[in-house]
């Protein structure tokens, strides 16, 4: 009786140990989401000036995403297991800075100024979106992982 309790409190001891990282690591990933998803719109509302700015080109403002908002926003994306509503975050948050980007279009049938749809967004930027460059990275990053093995 005295070897199974023993063998009981070790296998317990090691399943909260295991479950007490799977949980801190998972917290940690989300975290790490939800705090480069912040620290992007604070970079992209920094910026957001020179994005409308009509002195600027677009393709100038287009750099300026891909060198100073983008890196940020996607700091760390190798390690998000990303769900679909995080996704979906990530295409709204891009299509908020192109449309900054791109401006407001005029409708040819009413003459009235509209914003532009995802579509014609994704036609205008012909960079793939940010769910496409988040992917690759991390299959590069678990090739490093699995090689470091």
């Amino acid at each position: 009786m005295l070897v199974q309790t023993t063998i009981f409190l070790m296998f317990r001891s090691l399943f909260q140990k295991i479950f007490f990282l799977t949980f801190h690591m998972e917290f940690k990933l989300s975290f790490l989401y939800y705090f480069c998803s912040i620290v992007g719109n604070a970079c992209y509302y920094s910026v957001q000036n020179l994005l409308s700015s009509s002195l600027l080109s677009k393709t100038l403002k287009i750099k300026i995403y891909r060198t100073i908002i983008l890196p940020v926003a996607l700091y760390g994306c190798e390690t998000w297991s990303l769900t679909l509503r995080e996704e979906r975050r990530l295409r709204v948050f891009e299509n908020r800075v192109l449309r900054r980007v791109f401006g407001p279009k005029k409708d040819e049938v009413t003459g009235e100024w509209r914003k532009l749809y995802k579509e014609e967004l994704r036609d205008l930027y012909s960079q793939p979106n940010i769910v496409r460059v988040v992917k690759p990275r991390r299959m590069r990053w678990a090739g490093h992982v699995a090689r470091m093995r």
